[in-house]
């Protein structure tokens, strides 16, 4: 019989029989007992041949998988305390953590192989402690609540989490657990490394939050019965299961859900669903793992055995304040104002909390709170709302708005019915909040997806970045269409909205997104360029298809000039790019165009035709005296393809710009190709993307 978690910590765990299964890792592959140890000792090998010994400070950048686990394991057997961080951290915010805490290397994984650096310069280590004092392993916070910290966690609180958690979960040698969060998070690491080790409890390797279906088809055929997970990834969930077996997830018998409190409704209907009571729980890494549940709407939190809650008056409010032996040590390293919360076995979060008697109400990060007309609130509220009136997920955030007195309380929201229009969804949300007036959005907008951090929380700092770029007075990222990537993002072409590009969208099979402009109201070029630029560079990955139409190709160059990193690896395509000086003749002969397609596309609409020639003769005015500015990056811009119809009335009678190698010309279309056959435009957009796989469709 083996007992991991005395050899790995020194503290007493479940005798295991070798054969015992204790993971499935990322590859569906059975990994017993033995199998592990001997892994764990083979690493233990290696990282001392390589230079690691008894008391080394390890700053570890790890992943989910089973090598991973194994090397950890194999530092403690060496004697050494990993500090872990995400395999993303970049290497010289490693190394720099490395020298502030005294670690004598660095480990990563490259493509070649596991490599462990010394680190020269280093300070002092930390004190290992003794006894429950003895330092086990640290980890690098997030970063998702301010400037990353340094956690140490001592023996004293595995034994507490051995006491607490693993009861609230009911698991042992019989149980399978899986989680959605990274190792790198308190979360995931309590989830797959503690409870397996402490419990005998085997362990199903995931780490891909997004992906719900083939998550929850896991869970199913490895027959798991905890179930971890964050309350996007269960939202996720309730949606798949309104169109599954009832069946589903049928192994499972504790569900809990971490980072923020499930909304009531979304609550119930898992419940009735899954045919258990949900567990809330509350978490940090500064305390190691969740250290406080509720387990029911009604109920406040209350803490797992060991463990205390109480609230602590600060700047922002009253805030939860947690004591007991799941506590980390004082921070290893730490901003200096941040150092005071972690002291003297007390964490002091910075999440609020309302008191009544003896409930205690967790509201959520007190950064984020919202001040309704006085009335304090936690956005949670707004999106719980949106899910009970609307039936989909969103966030809310109070954007600051350029023009505005007041910051804007914004909602974006996940609608699976593409048929209703922000506005169509803010009346209804509006109409149904009565005598909760205080919940009002003052704005809605579309999201294709929330953002989430790795343990698939929702990134709240991201979003709220996201809904800022959809209510500009100047610049707007609109989400035309949902889907997989790699997508289509649109620079129009002056004094078109992203909604003339409806029907472009409506024909693909991707995800399709607009930078929407109004050059009338810019009065900063080199600002909007710098904006553009930014939120390209925020919102598109590498094998995104940037689309520039006619000033919109003129502003994708400047954009790629200023900020290169911007376009780094995606496909850049133009259609009908402007000559650097265009003459009177060809801006006459594009207003004559430009009238033409306004009255095809507003037929039997008077007034909508008006106030659109209106809107589109001052942002071609506007847009005339750019071209000077911007037309010499044309030349240099590095596209994939430029589309040039022979009967473009910018280039009429003239060369066309030819500004890379795969030049396009097609006989007719004239300037507003992608408006009036975006078919066509999306089978161009597709023959000059080869990065794109060959069984990838976007139109």
């Amino acid at each position: 019989m083996t007992d991991l978690a005395q050899r790995f910590w020194g503290v007493p765990g479940p005798a295991a029989d070798p054969g015992d299964l204790l993971y499935v890792d990322e590859f569906g592959r059975r990994i017993t007992v033995r199998h592990f140890t001997e892994l764990a000792e083979s690493r233990q090998a290696h990282l001392t041949a390589a230079g690691a010994r008894a008391g080394d400070v390890v700053v570890c950048a790890v992943e989910t998988s089973l090598l991973w686990l194994a090397t950890l394991a194999g530092l403690w057997l060496l004697g050494a305390v990993p500090v872990v961080g995400r395999s993303s951290t970049p290497r010289p915010v490693l190394d720099t953590t490395a020298r502030r805490i005294g670690a004598s290397h660095v480990l990563v994984q490259p493509a070649t192989g596991f490599e462990l650096d010394a680190i020269a310069g280093a300070g002092p280590r930390p004190d290992p402690g003794t006894g429950a004092d003895r330092l086990l392993f640290g980890q690098l916070t997030s970063g998702s609540t301010g400037e990353p910290k340094v956690v140490g966690h001592n023996r004293s609180g595995v034994a507490g989490f051995a006491r607490g958690v693993a009861t609230l979960y009911g698991a042992d040698r019989t149980a399978r657990i899986l989680t959605a969060a990274d190792i790198s998070f308190g979360y995931g690491f309590g989830n797959t490394v503690l409870i397996p080790i402490l419990t005998g409890a085997a362990a199903v390797l995931w780490s891909d939050p997004a992906r719900t279906e083939a998550m929850m088809g896991v869970i199913d055929r490895e027959s798991v019965t905890i179930a971890a997970l964050s309350p996007r990834v269960w939202a996720g969930i309730a949606r798949k299961l309104r169109t599954t077996g009832t069946g589903a997830l049928g192994t499972v018998t504790t569900a809990v859900s971490a980072g923020e409190p499930l909304p009531d409704d979304l609550r119930a209907g898992l419940e009735k669903r899954l045919r258990l009571s949900m567990i809330d729980g509350y978490g940090a890494t500064e305390i190691l793992h969740i250290v406080a549940t509720r387990r029911s709407a009604a109920d406040g939190f209350v803490a797992v055995d060991g463990m205390s809650l109480g609230v602590a008056t600060t700047p922002a409010g009253q805030v939860l304040a947690v004591t007991g032996p799941m506590v980390a040590r004082p921070y290893l390293h730490a901003p200096p104002a941040d150092r005071p919360k972690l002291t003297g076995g007390t964490f002091v979060s910075g999440d609020a909390v309302h008191a009544d008697g003896e409930r205690l109400t967790i509201v959520g990060r007190a950064d984020f709170l919202l001040n309704r007309g006085g009335v304090l609130c936690s956005p949670v509220e707004l999106e719980a709302a949106a899910w009970e009136v609307l039936g989909v997920e969103s966030v809310a955030a109070e954007v600051d708005v350029p023009g505005t007195p007041a910051a804007k309380l914004v909602l974006g929201v996940v609608d699976p019915n593409a048929g209703r229009s922000p506005i169509q969804l803010g009346k209804e949300l509006r109409a149904r909040l009565a005598g909760r007036s205080h919940l009002a959005p003052d704005t809605v907008t579309t999201l294709t997806a929330l953002p989430l951090t790795a343990t698939g929380k929702l990134d709240r700092r991201a979003a709220a970045g996201m809904l800022a770029r959809r209510v500009g007075s100047t610049v707007r990222w609109r989400s035309l269409r949902a889907g997989p990537g790699p997508a289509i993002v649109l620079l129009p072409c002056a004094g078109a909205s992203a909604d003339f590009y409806q029907g472009l969208a409506s024909a693909a099979k991707c995800a399709v997104s607009a930078v929407e402009i109004d050059p009338s109201a810019v009065t900063d070029l080199d600002e909007l360029i710098e904006t553009i630029a930014d939120y390209l560079h925020a919102e598109t990955d590498p094998g995104d298809r940037l689309v520039g139409h006619s000033l919109g190709a003129a502003i994708l160059a400047a954009a790629a000039a200023v900020r290169p990193d911007a376009v780094r690896g995606r496909t850049a395509v133009t259609f009908c790019p402007p000559p650097a000086h265009p003459t009177a003749a060809e801006f006459a002969a594009l207003a004559r165009e430009t009238d033409r397609m306004l009255a095809a596309r507003f037929t039997g609409q008077p007034r909508a035709l008006d106030r659109a020639r209106r809107r589109v003769d001052s942002s071609l005015s506007a847009a005339a005296g750019w071209l000077d500015r911007l037309g010499k990056h044309l030349a240099t811009f590095p596209s994939a393809a430029e589309v040039s119809p022979a009967d473009d009335s910018m280039n009429r009678g003239a060369d066309p710009i030819t500004m890379c190698h795969n030049h396009i010309r097609v006989e007719s279309g004239g300037h507003y190709l992608p408006l009036t056959d975006p078919l066509r435009a999306l089978d161009l957009i597709a023959a000059v993307t080869p990065a794109i796989s060959d069984n990838e469709e976007i139109a």
